[in-house]
């Protein structure tokens, strides 16, 4: 599966080498944007409601972004340096959270 804030076809029309590559080698590409003002809550996968799944082999059946046995995640990763990264719906809000964090 490939993430790109980029539409498919902004991609090929970029024409940079490695892109045909990569889409050959996808199974599954989200593309557009994330936009936090249109945040999705039905589709697994996409963040917001602009972006769109495109289903590029036949080894994942069209559908399974609505199969509900996938439930929308959240990836927290907090580095030594303290830094966080957050991949994931729901959005969650940490710099009004110190004090919880502070706890970890």
């Amino acid at each position: 599966m490939t993430f790109t804030g980029y539409t498919m076809e902004q991609l090929k029309e970029m024409k940079l080498s490695g892109i045909e590559s990569l889409l050959e080698h996808t199974d599954i590409l989200v593309d557009g944007a994330f936009l936090l003002d249109s945040p999705e809550r039905e589709r697994n996968w996409v963040g917001s409601t602009n972006q769109v799944i495109h289903f590029l082999s036949n080894r994942y059946p069209a559908g399974i972004e609505d199969d509900s046995r996938y439930t929308h995640a959240m990836e927290v990763r907090i580095g030594d340096n303290g830094e966080i990264l957050a991949n994931g719906y729901p959005i969650f809000d940490f710099k009004n959270h110190e004090e919880l964090l502070s706890k970890s």
